[in-house]
């Protein structure tokens, strides 16, 4: 049934698409975290061989973290914003590319190869 906003009441979602949803947040989250850390690795001059003090190597693992897991909250509610029907799924893949753009535009990433490229230099 219609709830007006082109979206159906109590929509059930397949579990193979929830599975791919999933993974697109976390796949946006991690290589936002990824680049960010790497970014910061870059930043504080720190070598292969030089010892990371702890209070570096936590705010290394949070930018690492932080984003997939931010990623993953806007996901889930998303999906439970589709689940009640109160967004469509053209809603849903709007705020998905209007997040994940800016997001990677941050980090300095315009394309697959950028990952590579900070890869290298650090």
């Amino acid at each position: 049934m219609e709830n007006g906003r082109g979206g159906e009441d109590g929509q059930e979602i397949d579990q193979n698409l929830e599975g791919f949803l999933i993974v697109v947040w976390l796949a946006v989250g991690v290589s936002v975290g990824m680049a960010l850390s790497l970014k910061y690795v870059e930043s504080i001059g720190f070598g292969p061989d030089d010892t990371l003090p702890w209070g570096k190597g936590i705010v290394m693992l949070l930018c690492m973290a932080g984003p997939p897991a931010l990623s993953f909250m806007i996901g889930d509610k998303l999906h439970t914003e589709i689940s009640k029907g109160k967004i469509t799924w053209s809603t849903y893949w709007v705020t998905l590319c209007t997040l994940a753009v800016p997001a990677f535009s941050f980090v300095g990433i315009s394309d697959v190869e950028d990952l590579f490229q900070l890869w290298e230099r650090v």
